[in-house]
């Protein structure tokens, strides 16, 4: 079966293309390796907060403030997880995914990080 990311790197995206010939291979890269972190951080602390582990307060700038917002959305909303970054397989469609989360009422998710 087919992984969802291997669907969305092959399609690619002309947006990020055209973003990287303005700034440069070697911008590029550090503005991704930045983001890359801050949201494995950021999912990180998701993952912890609808489990139930232990939180660390980010120090980082860019982590702090996009857990202070996914905090208050998870306080408000309060969505009953189901399942917490666990392979589904969707046969019909012949692809293998892993949701960052599903609720009790089937909403699927995805979080996503931006400045």
């Amino acid at each position: 079966m087919i992984h969802v990311t291997e669907v969305l790197e092959w399609a690619g995206n002309e947006e990020l293309a055209q973003w990287r010939g303005r700034v440069g291979n070697a911008t590029a890269n550090k503005v991704q390796k930045e983001a890359l972190k801050i949201g494995s951080a950021l999912h990180q602390l998701v993952c912890n907060y609808t489990t139930g582990l232990r939180i660390v307060e980010p120090k980082v700038y860019g982590v702090k403030m996009g857990w202070k917002a996914a905090q208050a959305w998870l306080d408000v909303n309060k969505p009953d997880m189901l399942a917490v970054e666990k392979q589904i397989e969707l046969p019909l469609l012949g692809l293998v995914a892993t949701p960052d989360f599903v609720t009790t009422s089937y909403v699927v998710g995805d979080w996503k990080t931006s400045s």
